[in-house]
């Protein structure tokens, strides 16, 4: 301006306008100090035109809230500043607290804008991962079953299992199956269950079989009963035979009741 300043300004002075880095130039670029101090045109304006530069948050994997598939997270500011000096103002696509469910990802945009309209944005992922194993709803208790033959067939009612993300749909890997054989002794039972994310918890539980034995009744007059554990291979059974003594033998008739050879303990 003091190039061309009233009647005493240096007629035909050309100036060329520049501007700073992070400046363009808005009009006109030459300008040129005519008679009596006036420019031939409006001389053109430095604006702001380099974005702000800003900084999104980091995350980390987020666990679920307890026993439910999501978890709500608070979402800090960025962080951004701009080549004028001036305040920026940064904005999120989402509103904080975000509720963010396990296998559903989300991309949270922020924007900081300067005083001059120039935007830039970045991105921030929220992932919210399943770390919570089943719940066991119900466990059968530890049981003895008592049997007089060997080996013994045992139920239990199903243990059941409840996930915060799948639901009752879980794998279960039983180690032993429901109505299986067992000789007698303590048998630990176990049921992993298992969700989609790997995680799991057991149920356990004994079953414990005994050998029954029967209240052994007085033996016959004249007579004896022996008892003892027969084995078949893998099979026991506790039995009982009634004896005569020599020159005695079972009395037989239509109102006798009838005689066996041998008695096996069992459940009626």
């Amino acid at each position: 301006d003091q190039a061309c300043q009233g009647a005493n300004s240096d007629c035909k002075s050309i100036c060329r306008m520049e501007c700073n880095s992070g400046y363009s130039l808005k009009g006109n670029t030459l300008v040129t100090c005519q008679g009596l101090g006036v420019w031939d045109r409006e001389q053109g304006s430095c604006e702001d035109s380099e974005q702000p530069a800003i900084t999104c948050p980091t995350f980390n994997k987020f666990n679920t809230k307890a026993n439910h598939n999501y978890n709500m997270i608070d979402l800090p500011d960025a962080t951004a500043t701009d080549n004028s000096g001036l305040k920026v103002t940064i904005k999120k696509s989402h509103s904080s607290p975000l509720k963010v469910y396990v296998g559903s990802p989300v991309r949270v945009t922020y924007t900081a804008t300067d005083v001059a309209g120039n935007s830039r944005s970045c991105y921030a992922t929220v992932t919210v991962e399943d770390n919570e194993p089943p719940k066991v709803v119900s466990c059968p208790p530890d049981k003895v079953y008592k049997t007089g033959t060997l080996p013994h067939t045992v139920f239990w009612g199903e243990p059941k299992f409840h996930d915060n993300v799948d639901g009752d749909v879980v794998d279960v890997f039983p180690s032993h199956r429901n109505g299986a054989s067992f000789q007698k002794g303590k048998h630990k039972i176990t049921y992993l269950s298992r969700d989609k994310a790997l995680n799991s918890v057991k149920c356990e539980f004994i079953v414990e079989v005994e050998m029954m034995k029967c209240s052994v009744d007085a033996p016959p007059k004249h007579g004896a009963v022996q008892c003892n554990i027969k084995k078949d291979g893998v099979a026991e059974a506790f039995v009982c035979s009634p004896l005569c003594k020599d020159g005695a033998w079972f009395i037989q008739g239509a109102d006798v009741p009838k005689m066996y050879n041998f008695y096996v303990c069992a459940i009626r």
